[in-house]
């Protein structure tokens, strides 16, 4: 239960973050990338974390997107740190990498729809799908599956479906 209270309490940040920050922090996001000079190093960084990914070196991945992250915000390397995370079932860290690479870039639609599934393996591994108290945790992962969709994602129309 524990781990329950522990999600609301991160969807209740991104939440109030998101809504904070809306089409703002995605310019500031932009014009950092214009005036990098650090762009063609982060993004070879984030391939080679991709490549690791592919090949199953989970870990490796993880600390190439850190690296990534640390040199410059990024929201790919959030969001690949993110399905990392995710495939390893760290779905905590998934859906606050997810959440950083939304925050930065509201437009990448996966990365609502990775962070919904994250939200929607929790609830199901807690059994928590029927309780009252978890409508909130499920509504918002409905929130992300709906934009995910409008952002070009079709596959989350058959997720948002089954949870309808």
């Amino acid at each position: 239960m524990d781990e329950l209270v522990a999600l609301r309490e991160l969807l209740e940040r991104v939440g109030t973050q998101q809504r904070d920050s809306g089409d703002v922090m995605y310019s500031t996001y932009l014009d950092i990338k214009r005036r990098s000079t650090k762009e063609a190093e982060v993004l070879q960084i984030v391939l080679n974390g991709i490549s690791d990914y592919k090949q199953g070196r989970f870990k490796e991945a993880i600390k190439l997107f850190d690296s990534a992250i640390s040199l410059e915000v990024d929201a790919d390397a959030y969001y690949n740190r993110g399905v990392t995370y995710m495939e390893l079932g760290d779905l905590k860290n998934a859906i606050g990498d997810f959440s950083g690479a939304i925050w930065f870039c509201p437009q990448l639609g996966n990365a609502y729809h990775n962070r919904a599934l994250c939200i929607l393996q929790i609830l199901q591994d807690n059994k928590a799908l029927g309780s009252y108290m978890m409508q909130y945790d499920l509504e918002f992962a409905k929130s992300d599956l709906r934009k995910s969709i409008e952002l070009g994602n079709e596959e989350s129309r058959s997720f948002l479906e089954m949870v309808s």
